[in-house]
């Protein structure tokens, strides 16, 4: 009986070695190797944080349509996607979804053209334009 409980002892040990080697491997080898990471979401937004200077609410600008109804079926869900990283890494800020009255406003378009175009209507200003989609305006 002391021999087949010594055995299923010693069974027990070596998956659990292998079980610690295979663990130790991924956690410290192949993951670092392979796993290039990636940008923190809302990265493209970190030049703005300074701009907006702790303002409790800004005005949020796309050209891309929010789902303000939750009863209706989705209409966009890129837009929904844009704003809500949009609001997450400019938080505690609220982004103000069609805010007429905001002074700073957060322009997130997917179409570089577009956001040109509402440049050039003479409304804005542009602060800071992290890339050609992105940008912080100031109503003029």
């Amino acid at each position: 009986m002391s021999r087949i409980r010594l055995s299923w002892c010693v069974g027990l040990g070596v998956v659990c070695a292998f079980g610690v080697v295979r663990v130790g491997y991924f956690c410290l080898v192949h993951e670092p190797l392979t796993h290039q990471g990636r940008a923190s979401v809302g990265a493209e937004f970190e030049a703005m944080r300074r701009l907006i200077g702790g303002a409790p609410r800004v005005g949020y600008l796309s050209d891309q349509p929010l789902d303000t109804d939750p009863t209706q079926p989705r209409a966009s869900s890129n837009g929904n996607l844009m704003y809500a990283m949009a609001q997450y890494a400019l938080a505690p800020t609220i982004l103000a979804y069609s805010s007429p009255d905001a002074p700073l406003v957060v322009a997130c378009f997917n179409d570089p053209g577009r956001l040109e175009d509402a440049v050039r209507s003479g409304s804005f200003e542009v602060l800071s334009r992290p890339l050609p989609n992105i940008a912080l305006l100031r109503r003029k």
